[in-house]
């Protein structure tokens, strides 16, 4: 099957756009004007999981069928296909496909988390691996485990590997100098791992009595501006279908000390949903359905809630780098300006379009990624998705 990944298709697909400047971390980043769009062309499946590096100016996607894709934000152009495919032998005479050898690696199926570094130097991302084997009825693949992978964007390079999960990964990340890579599995196991070598720093929790997993948006693990807390949460459910009490897990990885957090009663069994940690470092902020709750790493320090009304309380949520505010989304909903202080609520005119699937916070203005999902209403084909769009949005603070 060929890719429609042409570089003269993708180029002839944009539509254009006026650039203008804004200011990041010190460097001058073109950035699309107020509310435009730029499309990319249409991936050969769902794209699963999505992330802007930090300062804006790339974007990583991942497909239900595999498909690891890196994309200037500014042109919408490809910039790096990190799909990985072994060279294979041509068919012999009377067969239509090459049969792999015995031994042959396989790494693919469905892409299972996606990161990029905060420079959009280095991408990573998480799949089935194992070897080829005839004598495995009836997919003839011998599976191995889960695989994460980090990739040298400028050239495409796998860097490395690390195959230390035995269960889906649902949610990875780099800390801000791309040294490590986290990475959280459906068995609540947290391992660090260097990004250059794949070697292991240090592993938290995990277990063989967890079972399956909620949602891939529960679970999701976050180093801080620092890289030295991470903080992991992820709604589980036991073979039994007996609700675990939603936990969250605060790490200090330089001391592996760990702090666990039951979710209180009054939250009626449905816990944590999404969690971030504060650039600083001092608190790590957990989604709950009645607003957000603030965890500081200091045990000393007091715990705080900013309660939310339930058409907002959903979704996700970034904030920024003093920690003052926090931008939240949902799926559908659009955009809000929350204040950290009191939980005052500011929507953020000008709403996107589709599903909002990543969010990049720069300083006055949102990037926003969109669509990337088959429509409720069409059948399974290539041509009844929503396109990734890329939306440039103000958020000027009060």
């Amino acid at each position: 099957m060929s890719k429609a990944r042409d570089s003269n298709r993708y180029n002839s697909a944009m539509r254009s756009v006026l650039i203008v400047v804004a200011i990041f971390g010190g460097s001058a980043y073109a950035a699309p004007p107020d509310n435009a769009i730029v499309t990319l062309p249409m991936l050969e499946s769902d794209v699963l999981f999505a992330a802007f590096s930090r300062d804006g100016r790339r974007f990583v996607a991942g497909e239900e069928l595999g498909g690891v894709t890196i994309w200037d934000v500014n042109t919408g152009t490809l910039v790096r296909d990190l799909t990985f495919t072994e060279p294979l032998p041509p068919p012999k005479k009377g067969e239509d496909f090459a049969v792999p050898p015995p031994g042959t690696l396989f790494v693919g199926g469905m892409t299972q988390a996606v990161a990029i570094s905060h420079d959009g130097s280095m991408a990573a991302a998480a799949h089935e691996w194992g070897r080829y084997d005839p004598n495995q009825i009836p997919s003839g693949l011998k599976l191995l485990g889960i695989r994460a992978r980090t990739w040298r964007i400028q050239d495409g390079r796998e860097l490395a590997n690390y195959d230390n999960h035995r269960q889906r990964i649902r949610a990875m990340t780099f800390n801000p100098a791309a040294t490590l890579v986290s990475t959280l599995d459906d068995s609540f196991r947290l391992a660090v791992w260097e990004s250059r070598t794949g070697r292991e720093r240090m592993a938290f929790g995990g277990g063989d009595q967890i079972g399956q997993a909620g949602p891939f948006e529960s679970g999701r693990a976050c180093f801080d501006v620092a890289g030295t807390h991470a903080a992991s949460t992820l709604s589980v459910v036991l073979p039994n279908e007996r609700a675990e009490p939603p936990t969250l897990r605060l790490w200090d990885v330089h001391t592996c000390k760990m702090r666990s957090i039951v979710a209180p009663p009054e939250l009626g069994g449905y816990g944590f949903s999404t969690v971030t940690v504060f650039p600083d470092g001092r608190f790590a902020a957990a989604r709950i359905p009645s607003g957000i709750m603030l965890f500081p790493f200091d045990k000393t320090k007091p715990t705080r809630r900013i309660s939310l009304a339930p058409s907002i309380a959903g979704g996700g949520f970034e904030p920024n780098i003093d920690g003052s505010h926090f931008l939240g989304w949902g799926g559908y909903e659009g955009l809000w300006l929350i204040r950290a202080s009191d939980g005052h609520v500011q929507a953020v005119p000008r709403k996107v379009t589709g599903r909002i699937r990543a969010v990049c916070w720069l300083k006055d203005r949102a990037l926003v990624a969109s669509g990337g999902y088959r429509l409720p209403d069409g059948p399974v084909l290539p041509g009844k998705r929503d396109p990734i769009s890329f939306w440039s949005i103000p958020v000027p603070l009060p």
